[in-house]
């Protein structure tokens, strides 16, 4: 199995996965990012990925930390900021402050956000 299938397969661990984290491909990166079974501490090494794809994907995942999100939260990249608003770990403080953001498709998805 390749670094990229391993990255993606459901049962990798979280320590598998803190190590595909360092690797240079992009794709293994966002695909280590996405994953339900990684780490908070990889999570926090990737939140500030000079690729704002990885980036996204921190955001997105629920396993990211308040302070991650928070982080990601201020991203240059509204993408970013969207998937922060998105996610269901966001704490409703932050969803408040996301909701005055000054792109519309950010504060649209903080606004329009109902749990799962």
């Amino acid at each position: 199995m390749g670094f990229l299938s391993t990255a993606y397969d459901a049962s990798t661990n979280a320590a598998t996965l803190a190590l595909l984290s360092t690797r240079p491909e992009v794709e293994i990166r966002k695909a280590v990012a996405e994953h339900e079974s990684t780490g908070a501490n990889t999570l926090t090494a990737l939140k500030s990925d000079p690729v704002w794809w990885v980036r996204y994907a921190v955001a997105a995942n629920s396993n990211t930390t308040t302070a991650d999100l928070e982080d990601l939260a201020t991203d240059n990249v509204d993408k970013v900021r969207q998937a922060v608003a998105e996610n269901p770990a966001t704490s409703p403080d932050l969803r408040e402050q996301l909701k005055k953001d000054s792109r519309i498709e950010v504060a649209d998805a903080a606004r329009h956000w109902r749990p799962v």
